[in-house]
């Protein structure tokens, strides 16, 4: 359980760093089954009259129209306070768009829905952004990021020339939420490394603080949409070097209350449920592994089909008939990991 509040951190690094350099990928550009299609170039074209307009424009009322969208001065707003974020938004047009239909015919009909959806002036700063992104993912086909530097310095270089083609507001708004939680990846990581030594009430003031500062304008956002269990594994680790110190009973109350004020008294209930099933299942397995080891030295002469019968009637024994096989396909597939290991060195 300690360890989650840093496998989350990472993989939440992880996850957005994968967002980001995915469109770095051409293919990304395909919407359809007739192949990877570059960005149109020509956007000198961009104003230029559109053919055939007001069939395009009844298509992409078709696919896009939704009684729920929000005004343009509410996605501005809520974009602002990332409640919003407007990559997702644009993705989630494009994934409306037919399976046959490529790249730059659905994004004509995002740009007719944007102009006609919208009254002026929004529908301009709009299709404005809308240029933008679409000169960045063309920029991202070709930018080439060095291989010798660290993941934040690699970020930081994004980060500049998403201003670049943006512009420092413009970028904010569209990236803002995205980058600050980048930010909060890496600063977690240096916080818990910096931090190791104190209590765990000076961690947990310290990391809120330092939250703050990462997310910026959108820690609010991101506090309110933080679930319950997030927010108690964080506090749990925070309060790893307390929990060291304390006895098991003093764990255990700390551990209580903390899972009461998340998850209040039933879920504490429950949870303290779950620990005592898998405490008793651990139990199993540690007194499994000791009869494997006994039943093997005392029976070396037996042959290997034989050894696999016996330790499988053995298992179901001490495991259960459903926990047996369980245990027996975890230790087939740990035994496949470590003969790739083997293979690889």
């Amino acid at each position: 359980m300690k360890n989650k509040a840093i496998i989350g951190s990472v993989v939440g690094a992880v996850i957005l760093l994968i967002a980001v350099y995915f469109i770095l990928d051409k293919t990304v550009f395909s919407t359809g089954s007739a192949g990877p299609r570059m960005p149109d170039h020509e956007f000198e074209n961009w104003d230029a009259p559109i053919a055939d307009k007001d069939r395009l424009v009844e298509d992409a009322y078709s696919m896009f129209d939704d009684p729920g969208l929000l005004s343009f001065d509410e996605l501005m707003k809520q974009a602002q306070d990332g409640r919003v974020n407007m990559i997702s938004e644009l993705w989630r047009l494009r994934r409306q768009c037919p399976p046959d239909m490529d790249y730059n015919e659905c994004n004509l009909r995002i740009r007719l829905f944007l102009s006609e959806k919208f009254p002026p002036p929004g529908n301009e700063r709009l299709l404005d952004l809308f240029r933008k992104y679409l000169r960045y993912e063309q920029a991202m086909v070709d930018y080439k990021l060095p291989d010798n530097i660290s993941q934040r310095q690699r970020y930081e270089l994004l980060r500049k020339k998403r201003r670049e083609l943006f512009g420092d507001d413009d970028a904010n708004l569209v990236f803002g939420l995205e980058e600050a939680k980048v930010n909060y990846t890496f600063d977690f990581d240096s916080f818990l490394k910096s931090t190791a030594g104190q209590s765990g009430a000076q961690r947990i003031q310290g990391y809120e603080q330092m939250r703050k500062k990462s997310l910026g304008n959108y820690y609010n956002t991101v506090v309110e949409a933080e679930p319950p269990f997030n927010r108690y594994d964080t506090e749990l680790h925070l309060r790893e070097n307390d929990l060291k110190r304390a006895s098991s009973d003093q764990r255990s109350a700390l551990t209580t209350e903390l899972r009461t004020r998340y998850f209040g008294r039933e879920g504490a209930d429950r949870m303290a449920v779950v620990d005592r099933e898998m405490a008793e299942e651990e139990k199993k397995e540690t007194d499994y592994r000791a009869a494997e080891q006994q039943f093997l030295s005392q029976n070396p002469s037996l042959s290997q089909t034989e050894k696999d019968a016996k330790l499988s009637e053995l298992r179901r024994k001490i495991l259960g008939d459903e926990e047996a096989e369980a245990y027996a396909r975890r230790e087939a597939y740990n035994k496949f990991l470590e003969q790739q290991q083997k293979q690889q060195q």
